[in-house]
């Protein structure tokens, strides 16, 4: 196998290095705003939890 005519992909190395690329940052973004959004809601969550504990009276 020769290296170069594999990362050359017959003239087509733009496209498919772009797509590939393409590919890794969107996967990237999605793993990052996931870990954002579970961020986010487990503040809301202890934020109600803290509003509700501080809403009941004392026992």
């Amino acid at each position: 196998m020769n290296w170069a005519a594999f990362f050359s992909m017959d003239a087509r190395a733009f496209y498919m290095w772009g797509s590939f690329g393409a590919f890794v940052v969107a996967i990237m973004l999605e793993i990052t705003l996931v870990r954002l959004r579970g961020k986010r809601a487990q503040a809301e969550i202890g934020e109600e939890l803290m509003a509700d504990k501080a809403k009941r009276p004392a026992q």
